[in-house]
């Protein structure tokens, strides 16, 4: 519930059928992941015919217990890097603008995927890629052409360059597919340099930042979920130049993932689709206009029985993020989801399904610990003193914003720059908190309520607070990706950082007034 998680009573209609269309896919991950998929897929089926939540909820819950996901902790997607073979020159002949990562031919005859790019100089599109874009009506076709007419305003290439960082699995292909057919094209026709460079092992993206050099660009595209974006913003903070990087290197959010809560609260135009959302985000990076956003500080204590090496020690581990924390379910979900990376086409379907283990296999989901806290107050930056109370909770979520994503309503009110943060959790002290209200809480929150006005539920408005775990199975969730537990000190720091952001009443990005003309030179460096 929140975090990048989807409820615990998701639909697994998208499953795919058990027809064996994609039999091929599942079984090159093994006789496990095609039994997984196919069960599910019948379990769907099955739900289709008849009605209400709880005959759904018996049969899906009884595809859990019957042990058929138990396997899953051996299986992962694995990623076989790529040798670095960037290209300063595309295609200009090539007749589809849909596609600028396509398979080239290697020295020795073979095709191989390309995932890096690199442009330096101004790419002129021939005479058969702008008929087709002048004919376009899709949504990217709109956005391309915008592109284009604020290109024009530039007789050569833009002093201003552009470094893109993505996950080339990320939402099974997705990010690639959306920087190859949306983010370069709008790049190469606002006249922008740039470089594009792909993630090759978790926490790659903090690597990349904090050797960024801020000289070497004037802005970052990160392409992915939102543990990819808390990753870039993690080694952005790290850098040793972080004073220059936060002058003069803002950050855009090309949303690629699952829940994209920064990316949904920065965008806000009417239309909402995916590559409506991503083009635009692409064009703010181009314009140059930022807005100063929060950001959400994790402090942990060394854990020496953690599996991350960066929580190992000797000294505290530093995490940065824009959207949230969670513990509890939000933990439990994000870990079990992480593991069903495997699953072919089906990047918000391994969500369903973990929050369903959760809530029969790992049933009673209940952390305690001591929370200390300090409330914001309304009109004044300094908080409150630090108040303190133990804390047994099913499920906790932190954020700076009033939803997780366009599903996971959270708290009403809650801005992600008004300098605090909402804490929401489901208590588990109180009989009325069955597993059978922590389903109608999430199934309430696909229906718009808000979870932390939910019954059962304690929110309070904070500034800071420390987590002392004393009894807990579950792992944090800082934005998306699970985190092994340890004493923490989270706190908000107000507009601590730039994002790329293009303004609703730009209603198709194109520039049109003088004063936006002079929003964008401001910024070139």
């Amino acid at each position: 519930m929140g975090c990048g998680a989807s409820h615990p009573a998701g639909n697994l209609h998208n499953a795919p059928s058990p027809d064996g269309k994609r039999s091929s896919s599942a079984g090159s991950r093994g006789p496990v992941s095609l039994q997984v998929v196919i069960e599910a897929a019948q379990q769907a089926e099955k739900a289709k015919l008849v009605s209400g939540s709880t005959q759904r909820w018996r049969l899906l819950s009884a595809a859990v217990t019957s042990g058929l996901y138990a396997a899953w902790e051996d299986k992962d997607m694995p990623f076989d890097g790529y040798e670095e073979d960037y290209f300063e020159h595309f295609d200009e002949g090539h007749d589809d603008y849909k596609m600028f990562l396509g398979d080239h031919i290697d020295e020795e005859g073979n095709k191989v995927r390309t995932d890096y790019a690199e442009s330096l100089d101004v790419v002129n599109w021939n005479q058969t890629l702008l008929d087709k874009l002048r004919k376009d009506k899709s949504a990217r076709g709109q956005i391309l052409r915008d592109a284009k007419k604020y290109g024009d305003l530039f007789d050569e290439i833009q002093d201003r360059h552009i470094t893109v960082v993505y996950n080339p699995i990320g939402g099974g292909g997705k990010a690639r597919r959306l920087v190859g057919a949306m983010v370069i094209p709008v790049l190469q026709l606002c006249k922008l340099k740039f470089k594009v460079m792909p993630t090759k092992y978790r926490r790659h993206a903090v690597q990349l930042m904090k050797e960024l050099d801020p000289a070497s660009t004037n802005g970052v595209i990160v392409c992915g979920g939102d543990g990819l974006v808390h990753e870039v913003v993690t080694g952005y903070f790290q850098n040793p130049d972080f004073a220059k990087l936060d002058e003069g290197v803002p950050i855009g959010i090309c949303p690629c993932g699952t829940a994209n809560a920064m990316a949904n609260a920065l965008h806000t135009h009417e239309n909402t689709s995916q590559i409506s959302i991503v083009g635009r985000a692409a064009l703010a990076a181009c314009k140059g206009g930022t807005r100063r956003m929060d950001v959400i500080r994790c402090v942990q204590q060394p854990n020496e029985s953690s599996r991350d090496e960066n929580l190992q020690g000797p000294e505290p581990a530093e995490i940065y993020a824009l959207s949230c924390f969670g513990w509890g379910m939000a933990g439990a979900v994000a870990l079990k989801a992480d593991k069903l990376r495997w699953i072919p086409g089906q990047r918000s379907m391994r969500y369903d399904i973990a929050g369903f283990v959760s809530l029969v296999n790992d049933w009673p989901v209940a952390d305690t610990g001591v929370l200390e806290y300090r409330e914001a107050i309304e009109g004044q930056d300094d908080p409150g003193p630090w108040k303190k109370t133990e804390i047994k909770l099913i499920n906790l979520i932190a954020t700076n914003m009033d939803r997780l994503g366009k599903k996971h309503p959270i708290y009403p009110g809650v801005e992600p720059d008004d300098g605090r943060l909402v804490l929401s959790y489901i208590d588990a002290s109180k009989k009325m908190n069955s597993r059978r209200n922590v389903v109608k809480l999430g199934m309430g929150m696909k229906h718009g309520k808000y979870l932390g006005l939910g019954k059962g539920v304690v929110s309070y408005s904070l500034k800071e607070f420390k987590i002392t775990p004393i009894e807990f199975k579950s792992p944090y969730n800082i934005d998306g990706d699970p985190h092994d537990v340890s004493p923490i000190h989270v706190t908000c720091l107000p507009r601590a950082l730039s994002l790329f952001f293009l303004p609703h009443e730009d209603k198709i990005g194109t520039i049109k007034r003088e004063s936006e003309i002079s929003l964008l030179s401001h910024s070139e460096v």
